[in-house]
């Protein structure tokens, strides 16, 4: 297991359990890769920053119901810009 990932899962963790810093930071870890992921499915940037907003609020909202093991599966988001 790689140091990033490690980093990632105790971030996770914190997150999960409430810690808006961590939630933050797992936010901004992933920032590049949630953006060009949502806008190839909207296609739209203004859409892409409503749908973003939306779902930070939901899951912040409810940090105990993500399932760390959704959220670390390996999923194939594009690369950063």
């Amino acid at each position: 297991m790689s140091v990033g990932s490690i980093h990632e899962e105790r971030l996770l963790d914190d997150a999960v359990k409430g810690d808006v810093e961590a939630f933050m930071a797992l936010l901004d870890l992933y920032d590049g890769q949630l953006r060009a992921y949502v806008y190839g499915m909207v296609g739209d940037a203004h859409r892409m920053d409503d749908v973003l907003q939306e779902t930070t609020m939901k899951t912040y909202g409810s940090p105990r119901c993500v399932q760390q093991e959704l959220v670390l599966q390996n999923v194939d988001l594009p690369d950063r810009p």
